[in-house]
């Protein structure tokens, strides 16, 4: 149990969004059966289906172990990508945080913040998700730090906007 001496500091978390991640398994899932129609309806289109049923089922089979196979790596890919990006706010602070098994964490400074842009498709602006775009002053250059995909991105871009006012960066 932590002493009550030791605690953590506030930390916010920026939520990426769900219905990101599901609209795109809903896709990839679509596309694939898509595929796998085509192929069934080519294979009976090249064969001749007198003496089918060896060859029919054990094309079937194959094909259905290949779109299964494709299925949990898109899926698997597809979480790990939106699991494996979170980013947090901590005072003055940004920490981004990549990966799932390498993780790699980098924080900034909300004071660098030069300008900051959020950027919504249609999904994004019926569902209240977008990215926002944030650019640092660096010492020989300027960065650029995206947040993908995070709910409701209007709310962060006031609070980045609330730093850069302080800071007198305002536009």
């Amino acid at each position: 149990m932590e002493s009550p001496t030791h605690s953590k500091p506030n930390m916010e978390h920026i939520q990426p969004s769900a219905l990101v991640i599901v609209l795109r398994l809903l896709a990839a899932l679509f596309l694939l059966d898509v595929v796998y129609a085509f192929t069934v309806l080519g294979f009976f289109a090249l064969n001749d289906l007198h003496d089918w049923h060896n060859s029919y089922i054990l094309f079937l089979f194959l094909v259905h172990a290949v779109k299964y196979l494709i299925i949990t790596v898109v899926v698997i890919r597809l979480f790990a990508d939106w699991a494996g990006r979170a980013y947090y706010l901590s005072g003055h602070h940004l920490i981004e945080r990549l990966g799932l098994i390498n993780i790699t964490e980098t924080t900034y400074e909300l004071s660098q913040v030069k300008s900051v842009v959020v950027k919504q498709g249609w999904l994004g602006r019926r569902f209240n998700y977008g990215t926002i775009k944030l650019t640092l002053a660096g010492p020989r250059e300027q960065q650029e730090v995206r947040l993908r995909e995070i709910n409701s991105p209007y709310r962060y871009k006031e609070y980045f906007d609330q730093h850069l006012q302080v800071q007198g960066w305002v536009r």
